[in-house]
Parts: C-alpha cells; sequence; structure tokens
C-alpha cells in the first residue's frame, strides 16, 4: 500500500535531441492527481517493453504540434511499464439539415490519449477515437492485434461481490417478456441485498464503493471492459489502481 504522507517527490523530463520527451525513471506512478479517469483496458500477448521503448523512440513517430503532426508527445520508461501520451488527427463528418436538402460538412479534430503499457496488457486512457487510433499504430510496430478486454459473463456476475456498496447495477439479456434492460438504484452490500428476481441475466455495469487495496475509492465497471475511477478528495489515482483494476475482469 502507498504512504501517501511520503511520496516521493514527481519526476522531471527534458526532450532529447530527437525531441521526443523520454527518459527511464522510478517516478511516483501517479496516473492523475486532479480528475476522475475512465480506463479501457487493452488485451496483449507478452511485451518486450525495451525492445517497444526501443522503436518507440524512432523520430518519426514523434509529434510536431506546430507543423500539425500528430504523433507521440512524451514517452518514459520503468522497469513495469511504458507511459506514452500521443496525438491524433481524426476526421469527422457531420451532415447538415438544411433549407433544399443534406449537406455534409467536415473536420480535422486533434485527439489525445496516455497508453500505461505492461508486459501482459494495456490501460489507456483519454478519448476514444485516440485510443483506438493508437492501438492501430501499436498493433503495427508489436506485429500482433491488440484487442479490448472483453470480460466474459461469469466474471461479470462475480464482480458485485467485490464491491463493498453497490449503489448501482444494470442488468440486460433479462429473461422476461417485456424488460430486456434494467437500472436497479439502491445501497446495498452484495447483489442478493437487491432482490432481483428474474430467472436470468447478465450484469452489464456495476458501480458503487471498492477496497482497491490502496484506497477505497467510488469505481464503475462495465463488461466492454472500461473501469471509471471517480475523483477521491485529496488523493490521486496510481499505476496500483490500474493494475488492480485489470486483475477484476480475471479472478476467481
Amino acid at each position: 500500500m502507498i504512504d501517501f504522507d511520503n511520496l516521493p517527490e514527481p519526476q522531471t523530463f527534458n526532450n532529447d535531441s530527437d525531441g521526443i520527451t523520454k527518459k527511464t525513471t522510478h517516478g511516483t506512478g501517479i496516473v492523475s492527481e486532479f480528475f476522475s479517469e475512465n480506463v479501457t483496458y487493452i488485451e496483449c500477448d507478452e511485451i518486450d517493453l525495451s525492445l517497444l521503448m526501443a522503436n518507440l523512440n524512432n523520430p518519426k513517430f514523434k509529434s510536431n504540434l506546430d507543423m500539425g503532426i500528430p504523433g507521440i508527445e512524451t514517452i518514459e520508461k520503468n522497469n513495469e511499464y511504458i507511459r506514452m501520451e500521443r496525438s491524433a488527427l481524426i476526421h469527422n463528418r457531420i451532415v447538415k439539415f438544411e433549407k433544399g436538402g443534406e449537406k455534409e460538412d467536415s473536420y480535422n479534430k486533434l485527439v489525445k490519449t496516455t497508453f500505461f503499457i505492461f508486459e501482459d496488457f494495456i490501460a489507456a486512457t483519454g478519448d476514444s477515437k485516440a485510443i483506438k487510433n493508437t492501438m492501430d499504430f501499436l498493433s503495427d510496430i508489436l506485429l500482433f492485434q491488440l484487442t479490448p478486454v472483453i470480460p466474459t459473463e461469469i466474471a461479470m456476475l462475480r464482480i458485485p461481490d467485490r464491491f463493498e456498496t453497490i449503489e448501482n447495477i444494470t442488468i440486460d439479456r433479462v429473461k422476461h417478456t417485456n424488460i430486456k434492460k434494467i437500472t436497479i438504484y439502491g445501497r446495498a452490500q452484495d447483489i442478493s441485498d437487491l432482490d432481483i428476481k428474474f430467472p436470468g441475466y447478465d450484469v452489464s455495469s456495476v458501480t458503487g464503493v471498492m477496497n482497491t487495496k490502496t484506497d477505497e475509492r467510488r469505481i464503475k465497471i462495465s463488461k466492454t471492459g472500461k473501469i471509471s475511477f471517480y475523483k477521491l478528495k485529496d488523493k490521486p489515482l496510481y499505476i496500483e489502481h490500474l493494475k488492480f483494476g485489470h486483475s477484476l475482469f480475471f479472478s476467481e
């Protein structure tokens, strides 16, 4: 468990000659100090972090936002993971309804994501389109396809038992003639307290308070493989939270 009263000072990073901010470091492991974070978990084979770091340090992958070129903005590595901030330029199309018919308009939008790359999984925060773009980018470098973590139905049924307090739960694929999906609100110690009478259903998402081994924190877990860690006053979100979240999808 982290001693919140004796945290080391944050590391500072300097640009190397190729323009990418990079350094091998043993930083504080802080993911976010002030904000809630929606974390997308990504499956991967065993990754050689040193080799990947060497490949990512190629100057052709760096960003130059002054020139309108997206790419890797900062990258750092320690013995456990690589932290990479990357921007992507996404082309969006909008259909406008005007007098006389439809008119299509388009624009480019700069979006950003932060990837925490471990040997056996990746946790990503930021814009969803930037996450998808960066998954494709890394897939080309790693030479295998990265895919989001999709927890099994059994794993999702077990997850409510990990909460100290359940605040709401959404169930779908309900075995009922008229109801297919429903969200139940309330405070419960476990799922049995909610007195769900349907003969069969899947758990779509659960929100509540959980002991993360680092702190007690309000989180939301979804069957899409995403976990929302909500802001906790005066306590940052740490790498340990990301690892704990990943373990939830595979715990017995």
